[in-house]
């Protein structure tokens, strides 16, 4: 958020943000900012100069100042920690932690190209370009998806692919990818992505049948919690997609494409309303 996961010190993005707040109204001065993260003004100042650290329980105050969402406030946390952090294993872990937060930078699809999503196709296709392998035919493309797809299948999904600028074709006549991340973004209610989700569930069925074990992963797992926390249950779900796309981009030589589904779905109906009363009556 403005910045912050790109930031090596904290100190300079809050220094950021108060010149930013300052600029915009005049009232936020170091005294003002002080007096919401209830702390000394000398004290913060030392801080945005870079000279004394902030103590973590200080956190969850800056991070509602300057209305980070929660990972935010997590990868805040982490740059604090890793700031002060001392000898090889902890500077090691925190620098672990701090790159576990951080997005894989990636292209935000735009409403005209979401006929990506038309099937599953495409986007495996594209997978099997990304692997970079000497037959890029549709025929060995084909042969190499599972489950295994016609030539003029594949011939058509590269089509979609190019026309929606997704792969291009390079000085050597062959198909790379133009980005090699991308996501979404807003758009991810559209009744297009709807379908393509449908659908690798669908794939994941017949896996269940079709793919060895060795060669899959397919668990489940009933959670009983709170209703007000599946906001936090999502955010785990996104630091875990967040956490295999890192993966993927050490994975070296990568030589497979994988589709992960993660389902969160509830197995109760929304729980009961506290009624209040009204002239003692419920």
């Amino acid at each position: 958020m403005d910045n912050l996961y790109e930031a090596e010190d904290y100190r300079v993005w809050m220094r950021s943000r108060y010149e930013e707040r300052k600029k915009n109204h005049a009232h936020f001065s170091y005294r003002f900012m002080a007096m919401k993260l209830e702390m000394d003004a000398g004290q913060l100042v030392k801080i945005l100069q870079g000279k004394l650290h902030l103590v973590p329980q200080k956190i969850p105050a800056v991070a509602k100042l300057f209305g980070l969402d929660a990972r935010s406030e997590r990868f805040l946390d982490a740059l604090v920690r890793f700031s002060k952090a001392t000898g090889t294993q902890e500077i090691s872990r925190r620098w672990d932690e701090i790159q576990s937060l951080k997005e894989v930078q990636s292209r935000e699809l735009q409403q005209d190209q979401y006929e990506f999503y038309s099937t599953w196709l495409p986007t495996a296709v594209r997978g099997v370009l990304s692997l970079n392998e000497p037959d890029q035919t549709p025929k060995a493309i084909g042969v190499r998806i599972v489950p295994r797809t016609d030539a003029s299948e594949v011939e058509r999904a590269l089509n979609v692919l190019s026309r929606l600028g997704l792969i291009v074709m390079d000085d050597a006549e062959r198909w790379t990818l133009a980005d090699k991340h991308i996501r979404t973004g807003d758009l991810w209610r559209e009744k297009t992505v709807r379908h393509f989700q449908t659908d690798t569930m669908r794939l994941a069925t017949e896996a269940l049948e079709s793919v060895p074990a060795k060669r899959r992963d397919i668990s489940t797992l009933t959670l009983t919690l709170a209703e007000k926390d599946l906001p936090l249950l999502k955010e785990r779900v996104a630091e875990f997609r967040r956490d295999l796309v890192r993966l993927a981009e050490e994975s070296d030589p990568a030589d497979s494409v994988y589709q992960v589904n993660v389902q969160v779905i509830p197995m109760t109906s929304e729980p009961p309303r506290t009624r209040r009363r009204v002239g003692g009556a419920t």
